[in-house]
């Protein structure tokens, strides 16, 4: 197995096991996400489609395999030009701090008021341009 292939297997046993745990489930107020949801070409680690919003979870491979990082920007073009929005977190991060990024990861989806406010700069920036 290449060690690219070998980063995606170790991206899928990271977020699985992130899924597996119930964190999301146990942690969240809203349930209704999608793991490892289809998007074009791309997979999101966990997706509120009705909200709009995905969280994904970065292994080191991310920084470390020039592909990894090109696919990521691509991902993140697509999501923005969609509307989507996205949180980062990286994998060591959350190893490292689980209950400060699990109560970032919550802010972030359940705080409707700040999504309605970034869809709208989003929205007036683009017509100042």
């Amino acid at each position: 197995m290449s060690s690219y292939k070998e980063a995606n297997y170790l991206i899928m046993i990271s977020v699985w096991t992130a899924y597996q745990t119930g964190v999301i489930k146990n942690e969240f107020e809203d349930k209704h996400f999608e793991f490892n949801k289809q998007f074009y070409q791309y997979k999101l680690d966990f997706a509120w489609g009705h909200k709009k919003k995905v969280i994904e979870i970065d292994g080191a491979q991310h920084e470390r395999y020039k592909k990894l990082k090109e696919n990521d920007k691509k991902k993140e073009k697509l999501l923005k030009e969609d509307g989507w929005l996205l949180l980062r977190i990286k994998w060591l991060d959350m190893f490292h701090d689980t209950k400060k990024h699990i109560k970032i990861a919550k802010q972030f989806i359940d705080w409707c008021l700040m999504t309605t406010w970034l869809r709208g700069w989003k929205q007036r920036s683009a017509k100042s341009l």
